[in-house]
């Protein structure tokens, strides 16, 4: 099985000013971005929080280092990955 993949496909959110996101990966079969962490500071995490916010309907799902192994064994994304709005 292969999986179709984009780099650089960006996202813009507002914090004082427009930013552009740029996720790891884009897979367009499923329309959704992947974001690979090993460390995920504050700052990040309200980043995302505004990507998501500006970017409504969008899926990104988060993948650190355990959530990577259970994905290259199954070849599947989980829902519990899915980066949620708070």
């Amino acid at each position: 099985m292969s999986i179709i993949w984009e780099r650089n496909k960006r996202l813009k959110y507002f914090k004082d000013y427009w930013h552009t996101y740029n996720p790891d990966f884009f897979l367009p079969e499923l329309n959704a971005y992947i974001e690979v962490k090993g460390y995920y500071p504050e700052a990040d995490k309200i980043k995302m929080q505004l990507v998501l916010k500006y970017n409504k309907g969008v899926k990104i799902y988060f993948i650190g280092h355990q959530q990577y192994k259970e994905f290259l064994d199954c070849g599947i994304l989980k829902d519990e990955y899915l980066m949620k709005p708070r």
